[in-house]
């Protein structure tokens, strides 16, 4: 809308002007109009750039902080959480574990972290986890995730 009301008045003034006076060459007001052109142009561009670059920032840190909250509030609930929760990363290392998890092997979360989460298993899953997690993570095929079992698990003393 507010496009057709600027065509439409440039228009109407348009029709309503009246030039008098003597023209100007015509190169030479081509070549002054080019130098204004490209002026505006590329103030027009560096505009742009900062608009983009600006809003760009702040919808990066609004994710950042929205990332900040939820991380927050899901530790809180792995802080709080009667059952034991140990986390690990691909090759079977403790990431960190919440202190219900502490409880229940008699581990500080700083004795386990970075050591293999097998360390808490009797045999003979402890020799099999290591390949069942291999496995898991070459062909997605879990054959413990998401099935209720009961486990037995290995405490500090």
């Amino acid at each position: 809308i507010m496009g057709f009301a600027i065509a439409g008045m440039h228009y109407s003034g348009m029709l309503s002007a009246r030039f008098i006076g003597v023209a100007e060459p015509a190169g030479r007001v081509v070549a002054e109009n080019g130098k204004m052109a490209a002026v505006v142009a590329l103030l027009t561009l560096c505009a742009g750039v900062l608009v983009l670059a600006g809003n760009t920032l702040l919808r990066y840190r609004q994710l950042a902080a929205e990332k900040t909250a939820g991380e927050a509030r899901l530790q809180a609930v792995v802080d709080t959480a009667v059952d034991g929760i140990i986390s690990m990363d691909a090759r079977g290392r403790v990431l960190e574990m919440n202190r219900a998890a502490e409880l229940l092997f008699g581990w500080q979360s700083a004795e386990l972290v970075g050591r293999n989460i097998n360390l808490l298993m009797p045999e003979p899953y402890r020799s099999g986890h290591d390949g069942y997690l291999a496995h898991y993570l070459a062909t997605g095929d879990a054959r413990v995730i998401g099935v209720g079992r009961e486990v037995s698990a290995r405490r500090k003393d």
